[in-house]
This record gives structure tokens, sequence and C-alpha cells, in this order.
């Protein structure tokens, strides 16, 4: 019985040994894999986002411009990083990916997957993905401008509006918009959208001491994009007002406007 007993423990032995192996050789195997996650969220998360940007994969590059990037880096809570936790790991041929949660300095874990390639010698972040919902919630929760700044961002950007329909130029309105949308639309497209307002003579001067009335509540939507609608109720026709919002570098950018009066 004896021998028995020390045959079976001693394969259970080498079995335990052979799993121990065949996870120390799969964090060997994977540990550049991880370093590329590991200094691209570092970089994210002490500011350094065009170098951040710059290490990526050419594949990324490829898909997302500069803005674009920070855009979705800044939705996914990474300019936020503080620490995170890789759960699995593989790597296969020239492709692998790291998976886990990202812990922000709020305190909030956030669940993130990075996907890598090997290039040029070496392994680059290829991909980021987080959950859109706890993203949503952790922006809305940490990341949302208070009732007071609101009504500042609001104004500040009526304010600059009606002071473009007056000048007739959007140069000045176009500079502080989105990265995004600043790519998308010029100065003189703006202009052109907002013709019907200059021929009509809107003028919101009257509007620029009043608080605003938000009619909801502030939400994310698909776009990943802050929506803030409300009015200004002066007479004799209230101005209304739908603007929109993404978080770039800690700082809310103009992404969608829409005004009637």
């Amino acid at each position: 019985m004896r021998k028995a007993l020390w045959i079976t423990f001693g394969v259970g032995v080498g079995i335990v040994a052979t799993i121990v192996g065949i996870v120390v050789l799969a964090f060997y195997l994977t540990s550049d894999a991880v370093q590329a996650a590991d200094e691209l969220l570092n970089s994210i998360g002490e500011g350094r986002l065009e170098e951040a940007y710059r290490s990526t994969a050419s594949g990324l590059r490829a898909a997302q411009d500069e803005a674009q990037f920070i855009h979705a880096v800044s939705f996914l809570g990474l300019t936020d990083y503080q620490s995170r936790t890789w759960m699995q790991r593989s790597v296969r041929g020239n492709a692998g990916k790291v998976e886990g949660a990202i812990t922000t300095r709020q305190g909030v874990s956030l669940p993130l997957r990075v996907e890598v390639v090997y290039e040029d010698g070496k392994w680059k972040v290829f991909g980021l993905e987080g959950d859109a919902n706890a993203c949503k919630n952790y922006l809305l929760a940490h990341k949302a401008p208070s009732p007071a700044q609101t009504q500042e961002l609001v104004r500040a950007t009526l304010a600059k509006f009606n002071h473009s329909l007056k000048a007739r130029d959007f140069t000045d309105f176009h500079a502080q918009l989105s990265g995004f949308w600043k790519r998308e639309i010029q100065p003189n497209a703006l202009l052109k959208s907002f013709q019907s307002f200059i021929d009509s003579r809107v003028d919101l001067s009257d509007i620029k001491d009043m608080p605003a009335t938000i009619t909801e509540a502030s939400t994310i939507d698909n776009n990943f994009a802050l929506v803030l609608s409300g009015s200004y109720e002066a007479p004799p026709n209230p101005v209304q007002f739908t603007l929109k919002y993404v978080l770039e570098r800690d700082a809310w950018k103009l992404s969608g406007i829409h005004v009637n009066r």
C-alpha cells in the first residue's frame, strides 16, 4: 500500500510540475507582448499621448488618426490609468492579446483587451477594446461636468458661436472643436451651414447672462459623446440647443451643435 501511495504521489507531483512548467513557459512566451501593452498604458496614463500613438502598430495608425486615437483612449478611461491586472494572455504566430482590467486613479476597475502584433522586430499594440457601458458609466460618474460647469460650457460655446455669426467668420469657432470634428469640417463649411442664421440676423447676445434650462440629464450617446440639451427662455423667442462634446485630454470638446431660435 505504501508503495502504491508513493507511486500515486509521484505521478501527482509530475503532473503539477508539468502544469507549472507550461504556465511558466506561457508567461515567458507572452512577456514581450505584455510589455508592449504595459508601455502603451503607462505612456497614456502619463499624458504622453502623441508618443503613445506613434508607438502603435501601423495597422492601428492606418485605421485611426491621432485625434481619433486620443478620443478613443479618453473614452476608455486610459488617460486615468494607474495600474492593471492581466487575467489572460496568448500569442499565436505574429499576433497576441492580453485581457484583464485597468484601475483608474479614481479607483474604478474597467475591463480592457489589448491586441498586439509583431512588427519591425518588436511587439506593438494593434487594438484596444473596453466595455462600452462600463466606460459610459465611468465618464458620467467621474468626468461629466458639474451643473455649474455645464452652464459655463454651454454659455462659452454659444457665445463663441454668436461671435462667429456676427463676424461672418468661423475660424475661431473651428479652433475649439474636437480634433475629430475639426478634421472633418473646415471654417468655410461651417459658415455655409449657418448662412441662414447670418441672413436672418440671428443674435444670441441677450442670453449671455441668463442661466440655461437643461431639459435632459447628461447622457453619453452611441458615438461616445456627452449630450447637453436645453433652452434659454429669452423673450420673445427662446433659444433651444443640443450640444455634443467628446472627451479629449480630460477636456470636453465640441463635436456637434444644433441651435434654434
